[in-house]
Protein backbone atom coordinates (compact mmCIF):
# COMPACT_ATOMS: atom_id res chain seq x y z
CA UNK A 1 0.00 0.00 0.00
CA UNK A 2 3.07 2.26 0.94
CA UNK A 3 4.57 1.76 -2.88
CA UNK A 4 1.07 2.72 -4.01
CA UNK A 5 1.25 6.18 -2.05
CA UNK A 6 4.78 6.52 -3.01
CA UNK A 7 4.59 6.08 -6.70
CA UNK A 8 6.28 2.68 -6.96
CA UNK A 9 2.94 1.11 -8.09
CA UNK A 10 -0.19 2.50 -10.07
CA UNK A 11 -2.72 -0.08 -8.14
CA UNK A 12 -2.80 -3.18 -5.23
CA UNK A 13 -5.47 -5.76 -4.51
CA UNK A 14 -5.66 -7.90 -1.71
CA UNK A 15 -8.28 -10.80 -0.78
CA UNK A 16 -8.09 -11.33 2.96
CA UNK A 17 -6.30 -8.93 4.98
CA UNK A 18 -7.35 -8.21 8.85
CA UNK A 19 -8.38 -4.65 9.77
CA UNK A 20 -5.47 -3.58 11.79
CA UNK A 21 -3.28 -4.42 8.86
CA UNK A 22 -4.31 -2.20 6.37
CA UNK A 23 -5.82 0.78 9.01
CA UNK A 24 -2.14 2.53 8.92
CA UNK A 25 -1.74 2.30 5.09
CA UNK A 26 -5.14 3.00 3.70
CA UNK A 27 -4.32 6.57 6.14
CA UNK A 28 -1.18 6.76 4.49
CA UNK A 29 -2.10 6.22 1.08
CA UNK A 30 -5.31 9.20 0.97
CA UNK A 31 -3.10 11.78 2.90
CA UNK A 32 -0.95 10.65 -0.62
CA UNK A 33 -3.77 11.80 -2.84
CA UNK A 34 -4.53 7.95 -3.80
CA UNK A 35 -7.62 6.01 -3.11
CA UNK A 36 -8.31 3.49 -0.73
CA UNK A 37 -11.56 0.91 -0.08
CA UNK A 38 -12.55 -1.77 1.42
CA UNK A 39 -15.35 -4.43 1.72
CA UNK A 40 -15.70 -7.01 4.80
CA UNK A 41 -15.53 -10.85 3.76
CA UNK A 42 -16.40 -13.57 5.13
CA UNK A 43 -14.52 -14.13 8.65
CA UNK A 44 -13.37 -12.28 12.02
CA UNK A 45 -11.92 -8.52 10.76
CA UNK A 46 -11.33 -9.75 7.23
CA UNK A 47 -11.30 -7.33 4.27
CA UNK A 48 -10.74 -6.70 0.77
CA UNK A 49 -9.16 -3.81 -0.30
CA UNK A 50 -8.35 -2.15 -3.29
CA UNK A 51 -5.94 0.75 -3.37
CA UNK A 52 -5.00 3.07 -6.15
CA UNK A 53 -2.86 6.30 -7.27
CA UNK A 54 -6.10 8.29 -7.39
CA UNK A 55 -6.82 7.81 -11.18
CA UNK A 56 -7.45 4.20 -11.37
CA UNK A 57 -10.76 3.74 -9.63
CA UNK A 58 -12.60 3.14 -12.67
CA UNK A 59 -10.75 1.14 -14.64
CA UNK A 60 -10.23 -1.12 -11.74
CA UNK A 61 -13.81 -1.16 -10.71
CA UNK A 62 -14.47 -2.78 -14.29
CA UNK A 63 -12.16 -5.45 -14.53
CA UNK A 64 -13.00 -6.79 -10.58
CA UNK A 65 -16.81 -6.28 -12.14
CA UNK A 66 -15.71 -8.89 -15.42
CA UNK A 67 -16.98 -5.52 -17.26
Amino acid sequence: MVWVAAGRMDAYKELGVRLWDIAAGGLIVEAAGGEFWHRPVEGDYTYEIVVNNGLLRRQIEAVTRGV
